[in-house]
């Protein structure tokens, strides 16, 4: 597995974690590796992880990696891309249910997601046919269908 390597390369002081736009980050959230993902936060020369424009989060949503989420987002950082609602659009443009509940529930952004990208959610889960996530976003009080 991962455990071992990483261990490694993080022992070594010239290994930076968030090198090269945190491609380790992106990786490991991409592949649903929560235990990488919380050493790579965790880690004293990580910094704080700039997301790289939000790409680690969205490699994770389009896979569906709640548990990778829900860390990401306990770790914070992740204000102004919920905001932007980008990772709300994905999650109903692949059918993840749960993670479209999960950022609409997100009592700090959840609306503001609704309404920066709740259209366009709403478009791609109907044009992807996913119901679930059509009748979520239109639960929400500042869903507006247009």
């Amino acid at each position: 597995g991962w455990e071992g390597p990483l261990e490694a390369l993080l022992k070594h002081k010239i290994v930076d974690p968030s090198a090269n736009d945190q491609a380790a980050l992106r990786a490991a959230c991409e592949n649903g590796h929560l235990g990488a993902v919380e050493k790579l936060l965790a880690h004293k020369r990580g910094g704080k992880p700039s997301y790289n424009g939000g790409e680690a989060v969205l490699r994770a949503v389009l896979k569906g990696h709640e548990p990778v989420l829900r860390r990401l987002l306990k770790h914070g950082g992740l204000a102004a891309l919920l905001k932007a609602g980008r990772p709300l659009e994905c999650a109903a443009q692949e059918g993840h249910d749960s993670l479209v509940s999960l950022f609409l529930e997100d009592e700090h952004h959840g609306a503001a997601a609704v309404e920066a990208r709740g259209q366009a959610a709403l478009r791609s889960a109907a044009r992807n046919g996913h119901a679930g996530a059509l009748q979520l976003i239109l639960a929400h009080p500042k869903a507006n269908p247009g």
